[in-house]
């Protein structure tokens, strides 16, 4: 079931997210993201290619947000050398509406 959050969150941060997709029902080697509790899942990805990146779009509850995702795999190490690491990093465009360009400031 994909509606359930898969596997359980990691005491802080810098903790790694481990599940296993055999109850989520996606298949092996894909995953599904969503923003908070509420937003849409995105559209299922491949995370079978390690050495690989992409980009991924998943939505708010709203539908109105939309967070760019950039995910890049790769193996895990030493005994996890078996093991898809899918590192998600945020992506921001920064617009800059100052008078001054960004170089003077």
């Amino acid at each position: 079931d994909t509606s359930l959050a898969a596997g359980t969150p990691p005491p802080s941060d810098d903790a790694p997210f481990l599940f296993s997709f055999g109850r989520f029902g996606l298949g092996a080697g894909k995953l599904t993201l969503r923003a908070g509790d509420s937003g849409a899942w995105c559209k299922p990805f491949p995370i079978d290619a390690a050495g690989t990146s992409g980009a991924v779009d998943v939505a708010d509850e709203h539908g109105t947000t939309v967070y760019p995702l950039r995910v890049t795999l790769r193996l895990g190490d030493g005994a996890l050398d078996e093991t898809t690491v899918c590192v998600l990093t945020p992506q921001f465009v920064v617009v800059n509406r100052l008078s001054l360009s960004a170089a003077t400031i």
